[in-house]
């Protein structure tokens, strides 16, 4: 699993820890700066989840948020901020 909290605090990039984690990559775990929702915060999520579509990865992504200020903007925040990174069904 690679976490975009490790990943950032670390000053890595998304592209460079997936390349090092090569077939170990299986699940991504987003959230934004200080665990805000996904787009509240100061993270570059495009460049982010850029990385991960880049890669081809097509497996689980999961949010991971405090509920600030509460649980319904926290998911509804987080959900607005990846809709365009989730593929639609033909």
């Amino acid at each position: 699993m690679l976490d975009t909290a490790h990943i950032l605090t670390e000053q890595e990039t998304v592209a460079e820890a997936i390349r090092v984690a090569g077939d170990l990559f299986w699940h991504f775990h987003i959230t934004d700066s200080d665990r805000l929702p996904v787009g509240d915060g100061s993270y570059d999520i495009d460049a982010a989840m850029g990385g991960v579509i880049d890669s081809g990865f097509d497996r689980y992504v999961t949010v991971e948020t405090f509920q600030i200020p509460d649980a319904g903007h926290a998911i509804a925040a987080s959900f607005e901020a990846m809709r365009h990174y989730i593929p639609t069904r033909v």
